[in-house]
């Protein structure tokens, strides 16, 4: 009698930066209770992938009912480990070098700790590029798995796909499982009597079939309205007794088995591709408003949607400048990595490896990069990274002129034993990076706002009905707060720092929250020039335009904890001067929302809060959770200060998040020319003294 024969299996993972309280609740109410009732079944066979993040969470927090289960499982021979990127990164997006690292690093721990060897990889987001191939064999892996709808966008026009393929890559040969999306989409979503219906429809009666079902751990009781189900209805348990009385005709094994039992369905050349939700996210709005349109004419066509793929996931890049701001740094320091001294080169690739963890690198219909504390955890391990770096070749003071970001336009990274602060010329001059070395905080960690594809839904009341079943987290549209649609305010410039540009000055914060600075200077190309003393860098910066002039430097010294800004505005427009005030604008992240407030003209005012003073000369802006205090000197000045917020989407719904705050200083050119600031970043416990 033919058979069924299921590949099932669970990736679990949290990344680096998350909140202790939602991996601990992902302990409680998902990876645990699972491992459980796994191992209540012992002729169930499971494959299972956890993250490094994971497994460092779970051990640094004593979590030791976990190891203990996982390794009484394979001892059982009842669980196979799958090896990853050790920091869960898109090993496409990461240097060769890298990936091979971060795999073998995970081998050597699932080594360790449990006493196997695996033999197969979860590609992180199911990434895939085809020179990934020789990354994945020179790492010791021999097979892979990725969605079913690779395989058609490769042109297999096939309803189902069953068992595995082989693929190579320079004379490197790796097998590749389709994962099932009519599996994906209907575990563990659909009664145990309408899976029983599903299995019975993929069985053959003349061969056995093998498929494999392997998706997200989280859909097992942390995603929303799943534990009830899963746990509190025991559909899991369910599932899984359906499987073991079911042997007689469907019967789970592991991949390992699967490649002895079954051969190759053939060779295959699958084209770059993630899954198809994904690839719907990477695109802009009105391509994916257009695609959307394109996908429903062709519904009926037999085949149709096989050729239509979306976007490229690389695409994140240019669809968020922030995101590729940040993986060049990553890219620029994976390479100084390499070509420098580095003594402690061990530890610091460890803090780069977990810089590369793939969660803040894009956004779907999870917060992802929208979340700033995973933003701020990516740029602390760049950071400790880099700074062993620079001990380790003396270059706690130095100057690099380098396209390190790709975009054909040089750069300017200045460094001292406190500061980095990276200038871009052609783009006004403007401050692409302000990171403070001791509290490894990049406070240009911010996010500039743009429409999003699914923005359109916000003021849209509908949820999915969970009245007898939970909906995939696809099928969720709800809003977590109201009135969501004031904030949906988009940004006509990138948000850095040390911009110029024009305010009026009977609206200046009203308008400065709803607009920004009018006809901005940064996008346009400045002059520079660049001097040295003996303890101090000087970059002079000049622009203009048909009415202004600007001319501005950027003072940074060898062991100041802060820099010195100095202008010189010559502007021939009359008008432009009775009328409006220019404004030199900064963008400045603050990580403790809670726990930080700013000060201006002798009040302090919640992060949340906005502020305007036609006069001051100074302003604070204090986080008593990471202990330090940004501070501005300036001549006198009006001062506009208010918080950025965004409108993303989560797994929870639609919600606004605090990025970042704004802050902007207004100088009257009827009166003055020049203006003179200090910035500077220090304890605030020696403040308080």
């Amino acid at each position: 009698m033919s058979k069924l024969y299921l590949i099932f299996g669970v990736h679990n993972h949290q990344p680096l930066g998350n909140f202790d309280e939602v991996f601990e609740k992902a302990y409680t109410r998902c990876y645990l209770p699972f491992l459980e009732v796994l191992s209540k079944f012992s002729h169930i066979k499971c494959s299972v992938h956890f993250s490094g993040c994971l497994f460092d969470w779970l051990e640094e927090h004593k979590k030791k009912e976990v190891f203990h289960l996982l390794k009484d499982l394979v001892g059982r021979r009842q669980i196979e480990f799958l090896s990853g990127g050790y920091y869960e990164p898109i090993l496409s997006l990461i240097p060769r070098r890298d990936r091979v690292g971060q795999i073998k690093y995970m081998n050597r721990f699932l080594k360790d700790n449990f006493s196997v060897e695996p033999q197969g990889i979860w590609l992180t987001e199911r990434v895939w590029e085809q020179n990934l191939v020789s990354s994945i064999k020179e790492a010791d892996i021999n097979y892979t798995l990725v969605d079913d709808v690779h395989f058609k966008y490769a042109g297999i026009l096939k309803d189902n796909f069953f068992g595995y393929y082989r693929t190579e890559e320079d004379m490197h040969s790796i097998a590749v499982f389709p994962i099932s999306k009519l599996l994906r989409y209907n575990i563990p979503f659909s009664t145990i009597e309408n899976l029983r219906s599903l299995f019975l429809s993929l069985k053959d009666d003349k061969e056995d079939r093998l498929i494999t079902i392997m998706d997200d751990g989280e859909k097992f009781g942390l995603w929303p309205h799943t534990y009830e189900w899963v746990y509190g209805k025991k559909w899991l348990e369910g599932f899984f007794r359906f499987l073991d009385e079911s042997q007689d005709w469907i019967e789970t094994i592991t991949f390992s088995q699967a490649l002895e039992r079954f051969s190759p369905e053939g060779l295959v050349y699958l084209p770059t591709a993630s899954y198809s939700e994904m690839m719907e996210w990477v695109l802009e709005p009105e391509a994916f408003g257009a695609f959307r349109e394109v996908k429903e004419r062709v519904r009926n066509l037999k085949g149709g949607e096989v050729f239509l793929r979306g976007g490229y996931f690389r695409n994140f890049l240019r669809k968020y400048p922030e995101i590729n701001h940040m993986h060049k740094r990553m890219l620029f320091l994976s390479r100084n990595l390499r070509d420098g001294s580095l003594s402690s080169e061990d530890k610091a690739l460890r803090y780069l490896w977990m810089a590369q963890c793939n969660c803040a690198w894009w956004h779907g219909i999870f917060g992802g990069f929208y979340l700033g504390h995973l933003r701020d955890e990516v740029y602390q391990n760049l950071l400790r990274a880099e700074t062993i770096w620079e001990r380790e070749n003396q270059l706690s003071f130095s100057l690099q002129e380098e396209d390190f970001n790709l975009d054909g336009e040089k750069e300017i990274f200045l460094r001292n034993t406190e500061l980095n602060i990276i200038v871009a010329p052609h783009q006004g001059g403007s401050i692409l990076e302000i990171d403070a070395k001791r509290w490894l905080l990049n406070l240009s960690n911010c996010l500039s706002r743009r429409p999003e594809n699914y923005h359109a839904d916000v003021g849209r009341k509908r949820a999915a009905d969970f009245s007898h079943n939970p909906k995939s987290i696809h099928d969720l549209v709800k809003a977590k707060e109201k009135d969501l649609d004031k904030y949906l305010v988009y940004d006509s410039y990138r948000k850095l720092s040390l911009i110029e540009g024009f305010v009026p000055k009977k609206e200046s914060l009203d308008f400065l929250k709803k607009y920004g600075l009018r006809n901005t200077l940064a996008q346009w190309p400045f002059r520079y020039s660049i001097s040295q003393a003996e303890n101090q860098w000087r970059v002079k910066l000049e622009g203009a335009r048909e009415d202004i002039r600007v001319e501005k430097s950027i003072n940074l010294k060898r062991e100041e904890r802060g820099a010195e800004f100095s202008y010189r505005f010559v502007c021939g427009n009359e008008q432009l001067i009775r009328d409006e005030f220019i404004g030199i604008e900064f963008n400045l992240f603050i990580p403790s929302l809670n726990n930080s407030y700013y000060s201006l003209g002798g009040h302090n005012f919640s992060l949340f809060q906005d502020c305007f003073l036609s006069q001051s000369n100074h302003l604070d802006i204090i986080d008593t959770f990471r202990k330090f205090n940004v501070r501005f000197f300036f001549e006198k000045a009006g001062v506009a200060v208010f918080p950025i917020f965004s409108v993303s989407s989560s797994e929870g719904g639609f919600e606004k998040n605090l990025q970042h705050l704004c802050v902007v200083f207004l100088v009257d050119l009827a009166f003055a020319r020049d203006f003179r600031l200090a910035f500077s970043i220090e304890s605030w416990e020696e403040r308080e003294k």
